[in-house]
């Protein structure tokens, strides 16, 4: 494990304020007492003291290994995010992986919300591995949360995508929103694979997927909820 020593945005925020509350603009004609200004920088010195000697990662690049995939380790990185408990593990763009498995997935044109807890992006990389050398072939990732989980989704504050704990794949082309060109069998396996890599649930539009699959791994994880016609809804919770 490396430790980088680069504040991410939240906490440049935390420690120096945000630009309209510091910075004075040419429309500004107070001037403030030096002393007065000397002892909010001697705040904000302190705050950085603390900083240096606190023994917390800002940001670490980590690697684990990934059933299937040999002695080739996953590389991914996780913020400190201030105010959250759980760090925010970010999606690694194909692009970054090991030459060997760029391949393992995609990653849904323009999604932006790519962070999850470490558990889950664990959890969804390691389904995503099964189905690219498994049955159902390539998932594109077309969910997760934003790095403040909690900012996600505003509107449905009780989505797991609020708290990093959810992971959204497809079949490019393949689902039910597809219409003649869905492939049920291969997201049959997809929804499998999620819940062997360690899902505690997993929601899908299809019923009849939703029962094989918890029929064929005897858990009781996957249900069929409407909104899920498009992806498969995976949760770690």
């Amino acid at each position: 494990m490396q430790l980088i020593h680069t504040l991410d945005i939240y906490t440049i925020v935390e420690l120096i304020g945000t630009p309209k509350e510091h910075a004075m603009t040419d429309l500004d004609h107070v001037s403030l007492d030096p002393i007065d200004i000397a002892d909010e920088l001697t705040v904000a010195i302190n705050e950085l003291s603390e900083f240096h000697s606190s023994s917390e990662k800002v940001i670490t690049v980590e690697s684990t290994k990934l059933v299937g995939l040999a002695d080739i380790e996953y590389p991914y990185t996780c913020y400190r995010v201030p105010g959250q408990a759980e760090n925010a593990c970010k999606l690694t763009s194909p692009s970054d992986l090991p030459s060997q498995i760029r391949d393992i997935y995609k990653i849904d044109s323009g999604l932006n919300n790519l962070y999850a807890q470490k558990n889950t992006l664990l959890i969804g990389v390691q389904a995503c591995v099964w189905s690219r050398y498994g049955k159902s072939g390539v998932a594109t990732v077309s969910g997760m949360s934003a790095m403040k989980f909690n900012t996600t989704r505003p509107s449905t504050p009780t989505s797991q995508h609020n708290k990093g704990r959810a992971f959204d794949v497809k079949l490019q082309g393949r689902m039910m929103s597809n219409g003649s060109s869905y492939d049920q069998l291969a997201c049959a396996y997809l929804c499998m694979y999620c819940v062997e890599a360690g899902a505690t649930r997993l929601i899908f539009s299809d019923n009849a997927v939703v029962d094989a699959v918890n029929k064929a791994t005897g858990k009781s994880v996957c249900i069929a909820l409407a909104g899920h016609k498009n992806h498969i809804h995976l949760d770690n919770r």
